[in-house]
């Protein structure tokens, strides 16, 4: 605090200030203005230091302890691809046959499926689109995603250029749904298109935590180098 009063810094960050693991931003100046003028030009390193710091904290809570390594090691040998499986997720389902694999847990009810085709079968966003659109009634089939919100993105994930698609799904049967991200890539090592998508439904509830926690899930996702 004394450096943002004494110092020519006027805003800080400390680690481990009140509790382990937390980050503590502190900013002062002569007027709400003066702090405003500071920060201007900074916000996106600002969220990306608190972003790294949760993202770090939920890695720790999600993957560090226990996992489900029986089922990430069967994966790779039998696929070629794997991700870090947090300890409580089952396997819903599992059709090779059909080249997918759908993953869940409860309370609150978090699905991840990965489905992959050979060869590269979304080169553009129209494409990609079509593909996002139809999957859930391909494979889920009661569950639709809805026009509102539905949007696809260029991005990156991890090393590979992907497509990002997020909205609200529904059920066809019940009043239920929630929102979802998908993503769309192609690796040149296995020669595959992958779609990993991810649902939640917690009805009533802040799923801002465990959507992003679905979305480090992903990120974990690998394949087997040549």
């Amino acid at each position: 605090y004394e450096r943002t009063i004494n110092g020519g810094e006027h805003f800080i960050f400390t680690e481990d200030q009140f509790a382990k693991g937390q980050l503590f931003m502190i900013l002062s100046g002569q007027s709400k203005d003066d702090i405003i003028q500071d920060i201007r030009g900074k916000e996106e390193w600002v969220r990306s230091r608190f972003n790294e710091n949760f993202n770090r904290k939920q890695k720790k809570y999600l993957f560090d302890k226990m996992r489900r390594k029986d089922v990430e090691e069967d994966f790779m040998k039998k696929y070629q691809w794997s991700l870090n499986i947090p300890w409580g997720w089952e396997i819903i389902q599992e059709k090779p046959d059909s080249n997918w694999v759908w993953l869940g847990r409860e309370m609150p009810y978090q699905w991840v499926s990965v489905h992959w085709e050979e060869g590269l079968t979304a080169p553009d966003s129209l494409i990609a689109a079509e593909v996002g659109w139809n999957f859930p009634q391909k494979f889920y089939g009661h569950i639709r995603y809805h026009p509102y919100k539905f949007k696809i993105q260029q991005t990156s994930f991890l090393h590979w250029a992907s497509w990002r698609i997020t909205g609200i799904w529904e059920s066809e049967q019940e009043a239920q749904g929630g929102p979802f991200i998908s993503y769309i890539i192609f690796d040149g090592v296995t020669d595959r298109t992958y779609h990993i998508n991810l649902l939640i439904f917690y009805p009533g509830n802040d799923k801002s935590i465990y959507l992003r926690q679905l979305d480090l899930i992903a990120h974990s996702f690998h394949v087997r180098k040549e």
